[in-house]
């Protein structure tokens, strides 16, 4: 994880050297580094010192393909995010997003070449990054009943959901995690995660725009402003 952790902040450099030359370089580098958000993660036995190494190399072959247009970026792009997907898949919506955006942005200014050809990459490397994953998702969908990448996303959809924690985790307001309640059993089973999509569900039907923009600026205010031990019972 270290040495994940040290070539993703080489690969943060290298995307800051590109879009805003060695200021950027220092500054994307600096803030990757020593970010108390990132650093608590690196001598963990999580994932997520992986996922980020996949991301920041997904970036940094974005923004070759970006600059150059060569298609071999475009290629490593495509592979290097579609990877980061696979570990941990909170990159594929915001590609899918950006790749929607990207679109519509290029179709606005089709009388720009230049706003054009940029528009037009960036779709490319973030669609192509979602391709790996979304077979993925169709084989699970005929084998296993649900349109995945793997389960897991129900018990985070309804923890990050809950009014009873306000979205946080559990512990930080003094509670357990109650999702093999809801879920029966382990909420991992793939019959687990869906009675926990399906919780999540009806939460958002059952609460208003006010309560979910109440809700998103407290959850904001926790990941920005307080440290771990001050966001508990915050």
């Amino acid at each position: 994880n270290y040495a994940l952790f040290g070539a993703s902040i080489i690969l943060a450099g290298f995307v800051g050297l590109r879009m805003g030359g060695r200021i950027g370089m220092v500054a994307s580098a600096g803030l990757w580094a020593f970010s108390p958000l990132v650093n608590r993660y690196v001598d963990s036995a999580l994932i997520e010192p992986i996922y980020w190494f996949w991301s920041w190399a997904w970036l940094a072959a974005a923004t070759a393909y970006w600059r150059s247009g060569i298609g071999r970026w475009l290629l490593l792009a495509g592979l290097f995010g579609g990877l980061s997907i696979s570990f941990r898949a909170m990159l594929l919506y915001p590609l899918l997003f950006t790749c929607i955006v990207a679109i519509g942005i290029t179709w606005g200014v089709r009388r720009n070449p230049a706003h054009r050809e940029l528009g037009k990459r960036i779709a490319l490397s973030a669609g192509a990054s979602a391709l790996l994953p979304l077979c993925f998702m169709a084989v699970n969908s005929v084998k296993h009943g649900t349109f995945a990448l793997s389960t897991g996303s129900g018990a985070a959809l309804y923890l990050g959901l809950s009014p009873v924690t306000g979205g946080v985790d559990p512990p930080m307001v003094g509670f357990d995690y109650d999702v093999g309640g809801i879920a029966y059993g382990d909420h991992l089973t793939i019959g687990g995660d869906k009675r926990l999509r399906a919780a999540a569900k009806t939460i958002i039907e059952h609460r208003s725009a006010r309560e979910w923009l109440k809700t998103l600026r407290h959850k904001a205010q926790l990941t920005l402003f307080l440290g771990p031990e001050e966001r508990r019972f915050a």
